[in-house]
């Protein structure tokens, strides 16, 4: 059984959910089906100009983390890599990388999730971007609830911050630990596949 620090098990949780074909490597396709996803799913209803955005932000995105994890000339990223970058990023005191890289997140992920492009996030559209990743419906529920901390049946950019922000830099275990539901090790065989390739 591989052990993970708490930070660490958090970003091979990510990692894990990102992932979306389970090859154990993340490349551009893993950003950008996620957008296929919406674009096939009627109940999203996203538009050709929101579907280009959110394209656009997905390459930057990966672009910027295959840039800090090897360097130019590689397509994708390694688990391993993933977290060298976490662990490199806070060996040397540098947050800065990490904040630019939740802001990005936030960015991407607001975009994702704000279907109807109101400025926030309710319930529907949360459940709707969290069921694309495979997270169940009791996990999208608390999830939801936890990061809507002022209980107005909808997530602004801000919670949606602060909740990455937590996610992505704190080793306490507390309630935003779990914006992307329960986080548990990914199965043995994923983390060979992803660690050794």
């Amino acid at each position: 059984m591989i052990f993970f620090e708490l930070l660490e098990k958090k970003w091979a949780y990510f990692f894990y959910l990102i992932d979306l074909n389970k090859d154990g490597v993340l490349k551009q396709s893993d950003f950008l089906s996620i957008v296929d996803r919406l674009e096939a799913n009627e109940q999203a209803a996203i538009s050709v100009p929101q579907s280009r955005w959110l394209r656009l932000q997905a390459k930057k995105l990966f672009d910027t983390l295959v840039f800090e994890c090897n360097g130019r000339g590689n397509d994708q990223i390694s688990l391993g890599q993933w977290l060298n970058l976490l662990k490199q990023h806070r060996r040397t005191g540098n947050s800065k990388f990490i904040r630019i890289f939740c802001l990005g997140c936030v960015r991407y992920i607001f975009n994702l999730f704000d279907l109807n492009g109101d400025g926030y996030i309710d319930f529907e559209e949360f459940q709707e971007i969290y069921r694309i990743y495979g997270i169940s419906e009791g996990q999208i529920f608390l999830a939801f609830n936890r990061l809507d901390e002022n209980e107005d049946g909808k997530l602004s950019r801000k919670e949606i911050d602060a909740g990455l922000e937590v996610f992505f830099t704190k080793e306490s275990p507390d309630n935003f630990n779990y914006i992307f539901g329960e986080f548990h090790q990914p199965t043995p065989a994923y983390y060979r596949l992803a660690l050794v390739g």
